[in-house]
């Protein structure tokens, strides 16, 4: 959520709280599902079927000359509806407990004109909390639960086009797990941003993450995704 930007010392630092306002859907699958229930899908894509219940968002850069370490962390609680692959029960609701931190080092490229580039490669680490409660219907009420945690390696890239001296946009990107620990996470920002001064910045934009993780029949393969908020401090 912090773009690059000029600065006059060798070193600098950001700090970016911000919300993300996500939604998600997708399957789901835990492994003490009854046989012949299979993957649990999401209701709808519809954003007002996801709940959030709580959440807590941070990053920030520590910057030196053309290096630097990124951070990136995250909890939320997520609640949807799904729909039962089986008719042993009327439905499905989900929630899970979403928490990552990402670490990573940056290296800035040359600017070409007023586009600034910083390029990363580090880990995430994810936890992941699920629960599953399916509704009576043919079969009683059944209620299931579990959880994972693991890291991923990632890479990616975080670009900043300064159309002003106040007005920017910026794109971050990012993949990763590759069979490590996810099959495959990806994620994509794009948003605008506003310098009030030297040392405070907005941002405003929207991100989606995929997450496709599968091992001991824990299984997710989900898009999380929603606009966010930053404001960010800068030194």
């Amino acid at each position: 959520m912090q773009a690059p930007d000029e600065k006059t010392d060798s070193w600098s630092f950001d700090i970016v709280p911000y919300l993300w306002l996500a939604t998600y859907g997708g399957t789901f699958d835990l492994p003490n599902t009854p046989a012949g229930i299979g993957r649990t899908k999401s209701a709808s894509s519809d954003p007002f079927s996801t709940h959030i219940s709580a959440a807590a968002m941070l990053a920030g850069q520590v910057q030196y000359k053309d290096f630097g370490l990124f951070l990136d962390g995250a909890w939320l609680q997520l609640k949807t509806d799904g729909n039962a692959s089986s008719d042993l029960y009327s439905g499905v609701d989900i929630k899970t407990d979403f928490a990552y931190g990402t670490m990573a080092l940056t290296y800035r490229l040359p600017p070409m004109g007023k586009l600034k580039t910083d390029l990363l490669a580090g880990a995430r680490i994810w936890h992941a909390s699920m629960t599953m409660d399916f509704a009576a219907g043919t079969a009683p009420a059944f209620s299931t639960d579990d959880s994972r945690t693991w890291c991923d390696p990632i890479v990616g890239a975080n670009l900043r086009y300064d159309f002003s001296r106040h007005w920017y946009a910026t794109i971050l990107g990012d993949a990763g797990g590759f069979g490590v620990g996810s099959q495959l996470e990806w994620e994509v920002f794009g948003g605008v941003g506003y310098q009030f001064t030297k040392w405070c910045s907005a941002t405003l934009g929207y991100r989606y993450l995929h997450l496709d993780y599968d091992k001991d029949d824990f299984k997710m393969d989900v898009g999380i995704q929603g606009f966010l908020l930053g404001v960010g401090f800068h030194f």
